[in-house]
């Protein structure tokens, strides 16, 4: 109920700026459906090491909302296999 009624004062005090909103490493689970409702224009998930993260997009849709897909496993940048996650991201 926090998350949803800082975003909720936040969003007019905004004024033309867009919100962002960036989940940490993993996977949202039950939070999902709670991100989606928020007053945001995008929402960024961990799709490297949150496999189920993928799937609740695939299935429920992010309500109109932008996707930052995080394809890079942000715990070591330079070894990523960029080829590998555009694969993923077209998939």
């Amino acid at each position: 109920a926090r998350l949803r009624e800082t975003y909720e004062t936040l969003a007019p005090a905004a004024g033309d700026a867009r919100l962002l909103l960036s989940t940490y490493f993993g996977d949202v689970d039950e939070a999902f459906h709670t991100l989606v409702k928020l007053p945001v224009a995008a929402i960024g998930l961990d799709l490297r090491r949150g496999r189920r993260n993928a799937e609740l997009v695939r299935r429920h849709g992010l309500a109109g909302k932008h996707l930052v897909a995080g394809v890079v496993d942000g715990r070591n940048v330079w070894r990523a296999d960029l080829r590998s996650a555009l694969r993923e991201l077209i998939e």
